[in-house]
């Protein structure tokens, strides 16, 4: 499945509301619902990535590079672009206090530092590892 910055646009400005509350603690169904639209996977209700992906790699064998990220790792991109994003949404006011990062989702401490979690659980199942 190939993907550019065109098709992806094209499809955003279908349904632009898809995204609409990104910054402003969109909940994560809806980004799920656009990545289901880009990835042609909404026939499912609710929309699970992970079906999908689950299919795209039993149909192609592709690379796990090459499919849509798993449920767990959307949710936790979705939670660190979210705060980001409220971040620059608020910059200009000089009374935001920003969320602390670690209760917010899917950042820890590590050398004095924040490092984002990419996961929770693995990017394959156990069963499918030999």
């Amino acid at each position: 499945m190939e993907f550019s910055k065109k098709t992806d646009w094209v499809k955003y400005i279908a349904q632009p509301d898809t995204l609409e509350g990104v910054g402003r603690d969109v909940d994560a169904l809806a980004v799920i619902k656009f990545m289901c639209l880009l990835y042609g996977c909404c026939q499912d209700h609710p929309p699970n990535i992970d079906t999908w992906r689950y299919r795209l790699f039993l149909k192609a064998r592709k690379s796990l590079d090459l499919l849509p990220p798993t449920n767990d790792a959307l949710e936790l991109h979705i939670k660190r672009e979210n705060y980001q994003a409220k971040i620059w949404l608020n910059a200009t006011d000089k009374d935001f206090q920003p969320d602390d990062p670690l209760d917010f989702g899917a950042r820890k401490l590590e050398e004095n530092s924040l490092k984002p979690v990419w996961m929770r659980k693995p990017k394959v199942p156990a069963a499918c590892v030999h």
